[in-house]
């Protein structure tokens, strides 16, 4: 992600990481990627976001599982 913008305090790093047992825990998402812990804040940094197929491939990014419900 090229634009990585300061989003709050250094303190403040928010993970999706539904790979670990507990609530939300999915092995793989909707469309089959298996899920990893993904950084969207990290210290107070944007670092990423979710992505399906059909919006990292529009945005040149990462492939990043989500959830569709």
């Amino acid at each position: 992600m090229a634009n990585r913008q300061k989003s709050g305090a250094d303190i403040l790093s928010i993970v999706d990481n539904g790979n670990k047992e507990g609530m939300g825990y999915i092995p793989f998402d909707d469309e089959g990627t298996k899920t990893k812990k993904t950084y969207l804040i990290k210290n107070g940094i944007l670092s990423g976001r979710l992505h399906n197929s059909i919006t990292a491939a529009s945005l040149d990014e990462e492939l990043t599982v989500m959830q569709e419900h």
